[in-house]
C-alpha cells in the first residue's frame, strides 16, 4: 500500500490543527449530584466564557480530581484587579468548595428547559 508524502503531510497538519486550536464549542451534560437540589433538573448546557465575564451567582462547571462539578460562584478573588480564583458552593452544601482556579473552569452552566430551549442567564436563587 502506497501513501503519498503529500497525503501524510496534509493529514499531519490537519491533526495538529484539530488538537491545538482554541475550541469555543459548547456541550450538554447530565447532572447527577444533589448539591444543588433539583435547581438544574437533568440536563445543562455548558458554554465556554471569558473568565472576566463571570459574576457572583453564575453557575460554572469546573473539574476537581477528574470530576466535573456544577456550583454557583459565591465570591471572585482578585489580586491587583486581576481575577485569580473563585469560591463556589453547592446550594445544598454546608461548606464551600476548595478554591477554583480559572484553568479548572470548563464553562458557564445554563438550564435546559422542558421545551428544550436554553435559559439565557441561569443565576443562583440565593
Amino acid at each position: 500500500m502506497k501513501i503519498s508524502l503529500n497525503f501524510l503531510l496534509i493529514f499531519s497538519l490537519l491533526l495538529f490543527w484539530v488538537t491545538s486550536r482554541d475550541d469555543n464549542s459548547s456541550n450538554y451534560y447530565t447532572t447527577t449530584g444533589t448539591s444543588n437540589g433539583n435547581f438544574f433538573g437533568e440536563e445543562i448546557f455548558v458554554k465556554k466564557i471569558k473568565i472576566e465575564d463571570l459574576d457572583i451567582g453564575d453557575f460554572i462547571v469546573f473539574v476537581k480530581d477528574g470530576v466535573k462539578i456544577v456550583h454557583p460562584i459565591t465570591n471572585i478573588i482578585k489580586v491587583k484587579g486581576q481575577i485569580v480564583a473563585f469560591e463556589t458552593k453547592g446550594l445544598q452544601n454546608k461548606i464551600k468548595d476548595s478554591i477554583v482556579f480559572p484553568h479548572e473552569i470548563v464553562g458557564k452552566a445554563h438550564k435546559v428547559l422542558e421545551d428544550g430551549s436554553i435559559e439565557v442567564d441561569t443565576k443562583s436563587p440565593r
